[in-house]
């Protein structure tokens, strides 16, 4: 753990050694740390939040999906998939991003016969992931001031350019709210292949609802509650 006053004193002296780890300053609850400071107001487009509205009405958990990001030259986020499928949006503030994406249908190219993502597209192993090559990727530079939206089941790998601070919410609405259910319907799957051993057990369903809200931050009930 690292104060905020700590990590920025750190942040200014950062070399120009590339050996030396960058630090990142990733998942800061900026927001809910000041609930009543208008800090921000997100664009018109990105309003229709029920996953925020949700956790905000929530008084069973102190939580959000709003984020602020702050690193150096060089700090990068590994490839991976948004949170419950969800939408997700990052403004920057200032510095610039390298993102690399993949669609959806380009998953068989990177996953290993485990079904793991690749941790640095940067650096793939041939033996692990032998289709790499054939994924179609997009990459493209977001400048400051720039706010970019990834849409759902897009699979991304982020790499700072310079001093970076950006804004960062994962939100869904009517539209994907079928990709939620359906990531519901798959953790539950999981669970339950888990459990087979116990499907005799009381109330075995009941069960597995506890335990997918343990592993997957909620269940049937809490989504039918969101509705």
């Amino acid at each position: 753990d690292m104060l905020l006053d700590e990590f920025i004193e750190q942040w200014q002296r950062e070399g120009g050694d590339s050996t030396t780890p960058r630090l990142y300053l990733k998942d800061w609850h900026f927001q809910r740390s000041f609930p009543h400071e208008p800090l921000y107001t997100p664009a018109a487009l990105f309003q229709d939040d029920w996953l925020n509205r949700f956790w905000d009405w929530r008084e069973d958990v102190d939580d959000d999906y709003r984020f602020v990001y702050m690193g150096g030259d060089g700090s990068w986020t590994p490839l991976h998939v948004d949170v419950f499928q969800s939408y997700s949006w990052s403004a920057n503030i200032c510095g610039r991003k390298r993102w690399t994406l993949f669609p959806p249908s380009e998953k068989k190219h990177l996953i290993d016969g485990h079904g793991e993502l690749i941790p640095d597209i940067r650096c793939v192993d041939p033996r692990r992931f032998p289709t790499f090559h054939q994924a179609a990727a997009i990459v493209f530079i977001q400048e400051p001031g720039e706010t970019f939206f990834v849409p759902t089941g897009w699979y991304h790998q982020v790499e700072n350019i310079g001093h970076t601070i950006s804004i960062n919410h994962n939100w869904l609405n009517a539209v994907n709210l079928w990709a939620l259910y359906a990531c519901l319907q798959t953790d539950l799957e999981q669970v339950r292949h888990a459990l087979r051993d116990c499907t005799d057990m009381d109330d075995f369903e009941g069960h597995c609802q506890v335990i997918l809200r343990a592993s997957s931050a909620w269940n049937y009930e809490d989504f039918a509650q969101m509705l």
